[in-house]
């Protein structure tokens, strides 16, 4: 389906990308009242994800998504250029704005995309919907096209314009969908039109940590990201990007590889699928496998429940192994929320001893006797048989979404890219720090060039990101 979507898209290929700038640009905020909703924001992530491949609905459809808290990229659309910031998601299709709202409670605060004012906007006869989801939101409206320009690089393009939108409560403007697959080949994603003026046909992303702060981020502090078009941005990485290629071939419709968990250099069960998933915050796997990996940590854990544990602070060296070859997590990273003893109790989580402690990153999916042998991948897992790999993950790796041929890469980052900060546990103080991100594109030479578009991060929780 790839190849051949890819194909169709040149007819009308956009003009070639050209030099422009890098800006700096707030983050989205996460949508907390308070600092004590905390632990209840970050366990909803788990179902947040789910929800989006489809688990909590009716059926299992993975093609249309829209919750999560993630990087946006600022992109324009229309004739005169409107201003959008997007989550770039690599676990999803479609490209799609609000194109109304009528109550700041069910929309946020996302911009509306006025396409009244758009000359160079055409409606069509299509519906469009993203949703529902778990938590009751959905988009609903039309498919139209208009210009859209990500960098320097503008395309004519379909946006799905949702003129019925509940429950949106995150402070970005829409999403942006770059899986290989589309929903329709009336509605081609954005970068399947954009790769056709690409010599190098691929994107890079490099998705950056920002300082463990809770009120910053609802304050919309800035973050450190990279998207690249076109190529790869080798100032972000060391050595040579290992490429594995798509379990589907060029009928992939996902990012999708092999993959399984080691923890200290040893495996966690067989290999599985994996999701490669800028959209989503966590990692995702099947409810058995994931038991395992947390009882080879060498640490205190307890299991909190709907498939996600608690677990003492200590170094894990724990990772994920693509092709015989292991990217290892930060510890600090693969904490998606970190506090006390006294901090986890006054959230009903009652722990053995004091210390440091976080709520993790990788969470179970399904019941333990339906998820299969860890060790065999027998039998036939029933609930959730892959992986989904998101942010807790790739902010440890530089990564790259190849097209021809079809492929996911992972390289060790630069110094300067894996930078952290300090972490301590909730709630910390603000940094006031506002560090540029940038979104990079390739010309025909080969040469990196920063556009106008910039990646930027906005965390459900940065208290350990």
């Amino acid at each position: 389906m790839l190849l051949g979507l890819l194909l169709a898209a040149v007819v009308g290929a956009a003009p070639t990308a050209q030099t422009g700038i890098s800006l700096p640009l707030r983050a989205p905020r996460a949508p907390l009242g308070d600092d004590a909703d905390a632990f209840a924001v970050a366990r909803g992530e788990h179902r947040r994800a789910l929800a989006k491949y489809g688990y909590g609905r009716q059926k299992r459809d993975i093609d249309l998504k829209g919750w999560g808290y993630g990087y946006t990229v600022s992109v324009q659309v229309g004739t005169p250029p409107q201003t959008f910031d997007v989550m770039p998601d690599t676990g999803s299709y479609d490209f799609w704005l609000i194109g109304a709202c009528d109550n700041t409670t069910e929309c946020g605060d996302a911009k509306v995309y006025r396409t009244a004012t758009s000359s160079s906007f055409q409606t069509t006869d299509m519906e469009f919907q993203a949703g529902p989801y778990v938590d009751g939101g959905v988009q609903r409206g039309m498919w139209g096209s208009d210009q859209v320009r990500v960098g320097q690089q503008a395309v004519y393009a379909s946006v799905g314009v949702s003129n019925e939108t509940l429950n949106w409560r995150l402070a970005m403007d829409g999403i942006m969908g770059f899986a290989p697959g589309a929903t329709s080949i009336h509605t081609l994603p954005w970068w399947f039109l954009a790769v056709a003026e690409w010599t190098d046909k691929q994107f890079g992303m490099h998705l950056g940590r920002v300082p463990p702060n809770i009120g910053a981020n609802k304050a919309g502090a800035a973050g450190y990201g990279d998207l690249t078009l076109g190529g790869v941005n080798h100032a972000l990485f060391t050595g040579e990007i290992v490429y594995y290629p798509l379990l589907k071939g060029p009928q992939s419709t996902h990012w999708e590889i092999s993959m399984r968990v080691v923890v200290g250099g040893k495996s966690v069960g067989s290999d599985l699928p994996a999701l490669i998933d800028s959209g989503t915050t966590l990692v995702i796997g099947p409810a058995a496998y994931v038991e395992a990996f947390y009882e080879a940590l060498p640490t205190l854990v307890l299991s909190v429940g709907g498939g996600q544990y608690v677990y003492k602070a200590a170094p894990l060296g724990a990772g994920l192994n693509f092709g015989g070859e292991t990217y290892l997590f930060d510890d600090d990273d693969l904490c998606h929320l970190r506090g006390s003893k006294a901090w986890f109790a006054a959230n009903g989580v009652d722990l053995p001893e004091d210390g440091d402690w976080c709520l993790g990153g990788v969470t179970g999916q399904g019941s333990l006797s339906n998820s299969g042998n860890v060790d065999t991948g027998d039998p036939a897992m029933l609930d959730f048989d892959f992986w989904i790999v998101g942010i807790t993950f790739m902010k440890n790796v530089y990564t790259a979404f190849r097209a021809e041929p079809p492929a996911v890469g992972f390289a060790q980052l630069s110094p300067e890219s894996n930078k952290k900060y300090a972490v301590s546990s909730a709630a910390a103080t603000p940094t006031g720090r506002v560090p540029v991100a940038t979104v990079s594109v390739v010309s025909g030479a080969g040469k990196i060039m920063p556009s106008v578009a910039v990646l930027v991060l906005g965390a459900a929780l940065v208290l350990a990101l």
